[in-house]
């Protein structure tokens, strides 16, 4: 599973969990303790995409490729030029 699948992955999953979560905090800590756990989580969220994310300002998607070997990168580029059949 690629990054994009992963984060897709994930994000659905907490939507299921968090809805049985936030009752539970809610009457041990009441509303500011939900509030904390959410302002974490989403700190955790920033601290992830400020260390594994790249810089993607003024870049084409081409330099924001992954590097292939040279036949991939070949047939990449000639499906690429290749005109969509009628």
């Amino acid at each position: 599973m690629r990054g994009a699948g992963f984060c897709n992955t994930m994000g659905r999953l907490m939507t299921i969990i968090t809805p049985q979560i936030v009752p539970v905090i809610f009457l041990r800590a009441s509303v500011v303790g939900v509030v904390a756990m959410l302002a974490a989580l989403l700190l955790i969220q920033a601290i992830a995409v400020a260390f594994f994310g790249i810089e993607t300002r003024q870049q084409s998607l081409e330099a924001l490729r992954p590097q292939q070997s040279a036949p991939e990168a070949v047939a990449l580029d000639e499906a690429a030029t290749r005109s969509p059949q009628s």
